[in-house]
């Protein structure tokens, strides 16, 4: 068993701002434990990384965004030496550059090129995010468009490869939503409502002889959003084609 004798967390901000040159904002967390023998459990193990005797594990975290009129770009750093903290994933087991974006934004106009969160709807379909506690990222590396051609309709674009600690996973995903608010549309004043759809497909490449599957998933959702006062409801209805990752799995524990 394992014991936790020490935790620390430091987490330090700077946020510089020149009128002729952007303005600067980033952040420095660290995450340090130390695990300690319990004489009535037993030793320190990590069933993530079997063999392995090290008790001193942290997580660090270094992020910089830099904004310039129109134009916003940003880099996020990463180390978990001389390990990561028991719990998580074994790909998380290095050093280095973890993501970086560029976009721009106007009124009406969107776009982001390099790694990017996104969510459709209520998040079933489509859900990237970071949540650094559980060892969570899970962006995408690719591109997003996002148009707004009125106030009361949104459509967003994108395609990319999730990411898996320092690497990337083998499937593609490409997706399509889209946002209609009908609050004006209906000229209505005491309530408001919205109606999204959204597609997700997720191609991958298997090396699977003859397998009954295609390598394309796809998943589709519907929803509406309604709001009056202090009252909020949501609906949203879920289609998906068989999965050809759990198909793929399924045949090879046959053989």
């Amino acid at each position: 068993m394992k014991k936790i004798t020490l935790f620390l967390l430091l987490f330090s901000g700077i946020s510089l701002y020149a009128q002729d040159y952007g303005s600067l904002s980033g952040g420095f967390e660290s995450d340090f434990k130390w695990y300690n023998n319990d004489p009535k459990t037993g030793d320190f193990m990590d069933n993530n990384f079997p063999g392995t005797d090290e008790h001193v594990r942290s997580n660090n975290y270094l992020k910089l965004d830099y904004t310039y009129k129109k134009w916003s770009a940003g880099i996020q750093a990463e180390s978990y030496l001389p390990m990561p903290l028991v719990g998580y994933s074994p790909k998380y087991d290095d050093s280095g550059l973890s993501t970086f974006y560029v976009e721009y934004q106007s009124k009406k106009l969107k776009v982001t090129a390099g790694y990017f969160y996104e969510q459709f709807g209520s998040g079933l379909i489509l859900r990237s995010w970071e949540d650094r506690q559980l060892g969570i990222n899970n962006s995408l590396l690719g591109g997003r468009i996002v148009y707004r051609p009125t106030k009361d309709l949104k459509f967003t674009g994108l395609y990319g490869r999730q990411k898996e600690g320092f690497e990337l996973s083998e499937g593609q995903i490409f997706g399509f939503d889209s946002e209609i608010d009908l609050t004006d549309i209906l000229k209505v004043e005491s309530y408001s409502i919205g109606l999204g759809l959204s597609y997700v497909g997720r191609y991958e490449e298997t090396d699977i002889k003859n397998p009954n599957f295609e390598e394309l998933t796809n998943a589709f959702s519907g929803r509406v959003d309604f709001n009056k006062n202090s009252f909020y409801a949501s609906a949203e209805y879920v289609a998906k084609t068989e999965d050809a990752i759990v198909e793929a799995r399924t045949i090879k524990a046959l053989f």
